[in-house]
């Protein structure tokens, strides 16, 4: 694979709907880290109670291999959107599996919202990015993970972020910073 196409969704994607075995596990690969952000933040901030992170991942992932062959469009955007569907619908019917209702609202609009206004091109950059990003904070220190995901998923303040951590605002700022940094290093290793 060339070295420009290995950080590119739209080749894998192509080689995946032509039946290409290898292409369909690298695709799959390199979403499983975007699929765990996702399920993520729609389980809200109890992470969903007894429901399993990775249980729902791994139901999406098998949704997304067996149905890749029917997507009407083989774009990131309609990949990514359609990926989005689906681990919306797995965690939904695990909650409803659960005897729970979702406690907020899980199909948010903000992925569309985000899209209005930008080129096909710009979309498919701003959606591999995403895919790089929550492949390089799969990878960071899980504090320093948790903090990302509690400040930006969740929108919790340093202050309760340090009641849910522990430690001072002080020392969950300068772990944030750490992190923000780190992630930066690692999602521009990847580019």
């Amino acid at each position: 694979m060339a070295h420009e196409d290995k950080h590119q969704l739209g080749p894998l994607l192509d080689r995946s709907v032509r039946g290409d075995a290898d292409a369909v596990n690298a695709l799959l690969g390199r979403l499983r880290p975007y699929l765990h952000a996702l399920v993520r933040q729609r389980l809200g901030a109890d992470g969903g109670g007894a429901l399993d992170a990775s249980s729902l991942v791994q139901r999406s992932l098998l949704k997304i291999y067996k149905g890749l062959g029917g997507l009407r469009e083989h774009t990131v955007p309609q990949l990514l959107n359609w990926v989005g569907r689906i681990v919306r619908n797995v965690v939904i019917d695990a909650f409803r599996h659960d005897g729970r209702r979702p406690c907020r609202l899980l199909g948010s609009k903000v992925h569309e919202l985000l899209a209005q206004g930008l080129s096909p091109a710009q979309q498919r950059e701003r959606d591999e990015r995403a895919v790089r990003v929550a492949a390089a904070l799969a990878r960071l220190p899980p504090r320093q993970r948790q903090v990302l995901e509690l400040r930006f998923l969740e929108n919790l303040s340093d202050a309760e972020i340090c009641r849910r951590l522990g430690g001072s605002e002080g020392a969950v700022r300068v772990l944030r910073f750490r992190a923000l940094q780190q992630l930066k290093r690692l999602t521009e290793a990847t580019e």
